[in-house]
């Protein structure tokens, strides 16, 4: 078998044997077309039409990719279509489900040849969609995400720059999923994998140095993500701060203002630690205001909306370890209405956390059980909510949160 990385980029190869499928080779070169022409529509019809023809199983596998890329089309369709249609409806099940099934269907054919770096890749698009469904299917996400990089990692190393980067990518993303749903050691093992090709880039001569540099900042910022949804809030700064520095090379500027959130967010939760790397209260109550204020500019200038009620929550917390109570329970709801506007149960189940802390710290102001009640209901509420949309990360939170009541 000939060594090439991207078996979807056609629909056949020289070293693949059509002996027997010649028929159907000839739709899948027309289906193929189609996509590249932007009529995916036209390809699925097509595909359908001639769905009991005999199939290899590479066809198979580019038949269900295709199909994948059809409902993958279908619902960036639907989004802008949302975009523009201020009804508030309640948000429709996004067509990802479909293409996550046809991805999966396509790796197992892959499997089945077998073809590693195909495979890798169907399961690479599997966790995409997964990831980004709605609801999201983040313990799916994760399974396919796992089997893309170890599929990836029985291929031979070629030191090539196109796979290095391939590799770091599937490292990154198995990463990120591990840690939504609190697989630690699978993302750990992940981010290390990623730093080791990360290094290996580094010293490719025909690497991209912007890329290098955006990748750089996001193993800096997954680690401190990770860190903080372990609650090492201390190790967290720190990646924070190597972050921040960073943050000049983010190639998607729809992220500096998350990242500006998550900065003031880790360093809100440091303040109840006391002085943190040198850094005291007072100067870390610093750090979080200015990143809350960046933070809110950024995500307005991007029309981030969620994003920007996450600034709005972190804000109400920052108030109340300044002590002032001015605007926080008006931030938290207004945090709230845009998670119930918007349909987004991940940003709900964090504003129920943020509920649980408004009342936690008023007690701390004037003691009294109700409040302690009403921390602990908003707790158990976010984390039933985060478990069943499986955010097992932010569950834990919820979870540490009210142990750490009264």
């Amino acid at each position: 078998m000939t060594d090439v990385r991207n078996r979807l980029s056609k629909a056949w190869f020289p070293d693949e044997r059509v002996d027997g499928f010649e028929r159907y080779q000839v739709i899948l070169f027309q289906a193929y077309d189609l996509k590249e022409a932007g009529t995916l529509g036209d390809a699925r019809r097509l595909l359908q039409q001639n769905t009991l023809l005999p199939k290899s199983l590479y066809q198979k596998a580019r038949t269900e990719y295709i199909l994948a890329e059809y409902y993958k089309e279908r619902d960036r369709l639907r989004k802008r279509s949302n975009r523009t249609d201020r009804s508030h409806q309640p948000r429709q099940k996004s067509y990802f489900g479909k293409a996550s099934e046809h991805f999966s269907l396509a790796a197992q054919a892959a499997k089945q040849v077998p073809d590693w770096a195909l495979f890798a890749q169907l399961k690479a698009f599997e966790s995409k969609v997964c990831y980004s469904d709605v609801p999201h299917q983040f313990l799916r996400a994760f399974a396919a995400s796992r089997d893309a990089l170890k599929a990836w990692r029985l291929l031979p190393d070629r030191d090539l720059t196109s796979d290095l980067r391939d590799g770091f990518v599937l490292a990154e993303e198995l990463a990120v999923s591990a840690q939504f749903v609190a697989e630690d050691q699978v993302a750990v093992e992940a981010l290390d994998w990623a730093a080791f090709l990360l290094h290996r880039l580094r010293e490719c001569p025909d690497y991209d140095v912007a890329q290098y540099a955006n990748d750089d900042l996001y193993l800096s910022w997954d680690w401190a993500y990770l860190y903080h949804t372990l609650g090492h809030f201390r190790q967290a700064f720190a990646s924070a701060l190597k972050t921040r520095r960073k943050g000049d090379d983010l190639l998607q500027p729809i992220n500096r203002g998350r990242l500006q959130y998550l900065i003031a967010s880790i360093a809100n939760d440091c303040v109840e630690e006391g002085e943190v790397g040198g850094y005291s209260r007072n100067r870390l109550l610093n750090v979080a205001e200015a990143a809350i204020l960046l933070a809110y500019e950024l995500t307005q200038a991007r029309g981030d909306t969620p994003g920007y009620a996450l600034v709005l929550i972190t804000d109400a917390k920052w108030l109340a370890l300044k002590h002032n109570s001015k605007g926080r329970i008006a931030k938290i709801a207004e945090a709230e209405k845009i998670a119930i506007d918007s349909h987004d149960e991940l940003l709900l189940g964090q504003v129920e956390i943020a509920w649980g802390d408004e009342f936690a710290f008023q007690n701390l102001a004037r003691p009294s059980a109700r409040k302690v009640r009403l921390a602990r209901e908003w707790y158990q509420k976010a984390e039933q909510r985060l478990s069943a949309l499986e955010a097992f990360n932010l569950a834990r939170q919820a979870r540490r949160r009210r142990s750490h009541l009264p």
